[in-house]
């Protein structure tokens, strides 16, 4: 009775290569780690016993930026996953290659809570310069998203109703009211910004 022979792990990986199941395994859990991370940046508000009734809303609602951070990242990550499990359905062998490329791709994806948390920071130091928020009327948008930014002050301006070029239409003119009007003036204040634009638009 003769014994197979037997290979070296080397050996069988230049031969034949590896099965997928361990690699796949391996991204998953990277994924997973990633995505749970990404919800580590949003931290309970601290408040003090006695105003939890009053400032508990506001203070949720202040924290907008770290949603909105989050909720991006997630897509990211999750596009990236659907990515890397619809290509490994026409894979059913790598290389030690190809292994090393799947650990530069994790990296980058492992990488991804600290601009997460960076946007969140940034953002979060700007948001009170934000006063309006353009947005088209698909139903993606739920109410409770407009409710977050007015919360914060922000107005929402939604766009025509059956106007997909309503956006193209609105830098055009921005663009011919700065080239035309704008660029030659020294503007002094809100009211003189107001005067100016009503004459561009009567003539």
């Amino acid at each position: 009775m003769s014994a197979a022979p037997a290979h070296s792990a080397p050996t069988a990986l230049r031969a034949g290569g590896i099965s997928t199941s361990r690699l796949e395994t391996f991204s998953d859990g990277v994924f997973a780690i990633v995505i749970t991370l990404l919800v580590l940046e949003i931290h309970v508000p601290l408040i003090a016993h006695a105003h939890v009734d009053v400032e508990l809303l506001p203070s949720l609602l202040a924290m907008w930026p770290k949603y909105l951070s989050f909720a991006t990242s997630f897509v990211i990550v999750g596009i990236f996953w659907i990515a890397h499990h619809q290509l490994f359905n026409l894979i059913h062998r790598v290389d030690r290659g190809f292994l090393w490329v799947n650990l530069v791709f994790l990296m980058c994806v492992s990488f991804v809570p600290f601009p997460t948390a960076v946007l969140a920071q940034r953002l979060g130091e700007r948001a009170g310069r934000f006063k309006f928020l353009v947005r088209d009327r698909d139903g993606k948008f739920a109410a409770s998203f407009d409710y977050v930014f007015a919360g914060n002050g922000v107005r929402i301006i939604k766009t025509p109703v059956r106007s997909p070029r309503a956006n193209s239409f609105a830098e055009r003119y921005v663009g011919t009211l700065r080239r035309e009007c704008l660029d030659h003036l020294l503007i002094h204040g809100e009211r003189h910004l107001r005067a100016v634009l009503a004459e561009f638009e009567s003539h």
